[in-house]
């Protein structure tokens, strides 16, 4: 597993990332990129363990429904790349999963992967979001036909991509890009049902990134001041990607099943963050009611009312266990009139 040290070492690798329209030769040291690239060297060190055959828990592939419920559980506790890392490998898992019984080669590729990125300890990045173009009509009749990422190229030894993906978060901090197409493929679209992954620094990858993290005063932005990540415009610049990182090349048949597993593994992780913040906007909304001499009135205890029990059944599907404990610790410290 790697360190602290060995990420920022590793980010050190020849890639080409751009922002105030310049490029950044030291991303530690850039306003755009330090926050981030502290944030995801504390996760490393917090999960570092020692030995050849180590791996941190977001490699877990979770087999039981107890295993998914403490997966959701860890997943609040991981910096966003962590959360981008596991969803995304899953995602990957998944797919080869359901593609297997047509395609078996891409599914043992994906596999090798998935065992590739757990044994380096290597932090992924999700590139599914293309700019689309004209959405009334599809990617092959686009005037412009790379506003999808596509194959320009087919090589005995793999493919050549090009195009962009983006708004790709923390994109220039990461190691890899999972490409997946945006959405299922028709017939006569197989250059656009592509999924591969390509290294953030492999030749003709370029990361244009903006940042909306505050640049003067930063006590005036507690939060930003330390929570912010860099947005990037990938752009594919003819790309070649090996067979062995190619998952999908032109079967346009199963391109919607990397973006349903991609949807199915993100909507695990936002239901779990969901339910933190809508405990947050509970208590807010109690706070503003207080604030303005408003809590006592029926409506607005009506309407905070409404929202405890949407924060409760969002929590209580992920996690049913983990509310009763909350509900049971609430009940303690603010017991009714003869209960025990």
């Amino acid at each position: 597993m790697k360190t602290r040290s060995d990420y920022v070492a590793s980010l050190d690798d020849g890639r080409r990332i751009y922002a105030d329209g310049q490029l950044v030769s030291d991303l530690t040291a850039h306003v755009t990129f330090r926050t981030t690239v502290e944030r995801i060297g504390d996760g490393y060190e917090r999960y570092y363990k020692p030995g050849a055959d180590a791996a941190g828990p977001y490699y877990t592939i979770p087999r039981s429904r107890d295993e998914l419920r403490h997966l959701m559980h860890e997943l609040l506790e991981w910096d966003m790349v962590t959360v981008t890392t596991s969803q995304g490998l899953m995602a990957y898992l998944t797919a080869a999963a359901r593609i297997r019984h047509a395609l078996p080669e891409y599914a043992d590729r994906i596999e090798r992967y998935f065992a590739y990125c757990r044994d380096n300890d290597l932090r992924c990045v999700q590139a599914i979001t293309d700019a689309k173009g004209d959405r009334r009509v599809g990617p092959s009749k686009q005037e412009d036909p790379d506003v999808y990422t596509r194959i320009v190229e087919r090589r005995p030894d793999g493919i050549v991509i090009r195009g962009a993906k983006l708004h790709i978060s923390s994109a220039a901090v990461c190691h890899e890009m999972l490409v997946m197409p945006t959405k299922m493929m028709k017939p006569g679209e197989g250059d656009w049902a592509v999924a591969c992954a390509v290294p953030v620094n492999a030749p003709g990858v370029r990361i244009v990134n903006t940042n909306y993290a505050p640049r003067f005063n930063e006590s005036d932005f507690p939060l930003s001041s330390r929570f912010n990540t860099p947005e990037g415009f990938v752009i594919f610049d003819d790309v070649f990607v090996p067979n062995e990182r190619v998952f999908l090349a032109g079967e346009t048949e199963f391109s919607a099943i990397f973006a349903h597993a991609l949807g199915l593994w993100e909507r695990l992780g936002g239901t779990a963050h969901l339910a933190e913040f809508g405990d947050t906007l509970v208590g807010l909304a109690q706070l503003v009611a207080e604030a303005n001499g408003t809590a006592a009135i029926n409506h607005v205890k009506e309407k905070i009312a409404e929202m405890v029990i949407y924060s409760t059944l969002v929590r209580d599907g992920p996690s049913p266990a983990r509310h009763r404990r909350r509900v049971d610790h609430h009940r303690a410290v603010h017991p009714r009139p003869g209960q025990p």
